[in-house]
């Protein structure tokens, strides 16, 4: 008598795998999305800072900080691949080469307010709203509007002048 062997997978089995790769996708996919978002505001981040350690060189060497009538700064970082320099006495200096930029589609530009040129505040929208560094209110609720900075989706993330706060008016 000859038995007959049967080899493969029964359809339990098959299902039982096809449900656990499946989880695993699901888990990778949505862990870097994360990961992507946490990176695209890291880089925000980084930009605002760079952006706000020329303004203090270029207030060293000047004296005050770029304003409307003085410098368009808020067109500079709105454009792509313009630097930031100015002629101190009689000498062009430059204090970025090419100021950076928000590229995501869809999220608000970086802005920057000076009225007086006596301090600065420099805004960017992050797309995580449980970043520590979105701006909140008394109440621990995330802004989403400042100094006519609004953003629809995440939340405000600001850096200002060292002589005023965030949520103080402009000097």
């Amino acid at each position: 008598m000859k038995k007959n062997k049967k080899f493969g997978f029964t359809l339990v089995e098959l299902l039982i795998v096809i449900s656990i790769i499946s989880i695993l996708n699901i888990v990778g996919i949505s862990s870097f999305r994360t990961i992507q978002t946490k990176s695209r505001d890291a880089k925000r981040k980084n930009d605002l800072s760079s952006i706000s350690k020329a303004l203090n060189m270029y207030y060293n060497d000047v004296g005050v900080f770029p304003y409307g009538s003085l410098l368009d700064i808020d067109s500079m970082i709105k454009a792509s691949g313009v630097g930031f320099s100015a002629d101190v006495n009689g000498t062009v200096v430059t204090y970025m080469v090419e100021v950076p930029r928000e590229t995501t589609n869809g999220v608000e530009e970086y802005s920057y307010l000076s009225t007086t040129g006596k301090s600065f505040k420099l805004f960017s929208n992050l797309e995580n709203e449980n970043d520590n560094s979105c701006l909140k209110d008394d109440n621990g609720v995330v802004l989403k509007n400042i100094d006519d900075y609004v953003v629809i989706n995440g939340c405000i993330y600001g850096i200002s002048s060292s002589n005023i706060k965030l949520e103080d008016s402009l000097l």
